[in-house]
């Protein structure tokens, strides 16, 4: 396994799809006791994906957000999520995010879905300069055109690298820490993608 190397993990579909409010708490002692932290210090950012139908709710976003552990069985945890309607568009969503230091996800969706570009170096930083984010850049590509499929041509990965570049450094000191995660795999795309990115944001 290379050295670095971070599993993604998604929140369960129950936690984020089903339970309500009452049955929130319960939903998510059960996913981190099922044994996600023993992936210990492989372990990368949680993500967790709203429904498409699901509106921005101040209450329900900010009893969420709160609701998600920092630690458990000593380990840090770290936060993304992925709402999937345009109302996150909405400062007071950006708000909520930044105060609980949960990135806001970057997801090409083949315009099925909106694109949040605006994540991580839209609000003040803290007084003293340090990073009033989540800390992270979370992005999320599944298809250029259509989802889950076909593969990104060089330029379109150029113009993604710039993109993340830009979030990983607007707004703060030190640059982000950048997961990026190609989901269009039903060709078989995704890790030729993958490693061509990589090439050039490094090369």
């Amino acid at each position: 396994m290379p050295h670095g190397f971070r599993f993604a993990v998604k929140g369960g579909r129950y936690i984020t799809h089903m339970v309500g409010p009452d049955k929130l708490q319960a939903g998510l002692d059960r996913f981190f006791d099922s044994g996600v932290t023993r992936l210990g210090d492989r372990l990368g950012p949680i993500l967790w994906q709203f429904p498409s139908r699901r509106r921005f709710d101040p209450e329900h976003l900010e009893n969420f957000c709160a609701a998600l552990p920092r630690t458990h069985d000593g380990h840090r945890l770290q936060h993304a999520l992925e709402p999937r309607h345009e109302s996150f568009r909405d400062p007071q969503a950006l708000e909520i995010l930044h105060r609980h230091r949960i990135a806001l996800v970057a997801s090409d969706g083949a315009g099925e879905f909106p694109l949040f570009l605006d994540n991580n170096g839209a609000l003040d930083n803290d007084a003293d300069g340090a990073d009033a984010s989540a800390g992270l850049v979370y992005v999320r590509l599944h298809g250029p055109h259509e989802l889950y499929h076909g593969g990104y041509s060089p330029a379109q990965l150029h113009q993604w690298a710039s993109v993340i570049r830009e979030l990983a450094t607007t707004g703060t000191r030190t640059p982000r820490d950048v997961y990026v995660y190609f989901d269009n795999d039903a060709d078989g795309r995704a890790p030729f993608d993958a490693l061509a990115l990589t090439d050039t944001l490094t090369g």
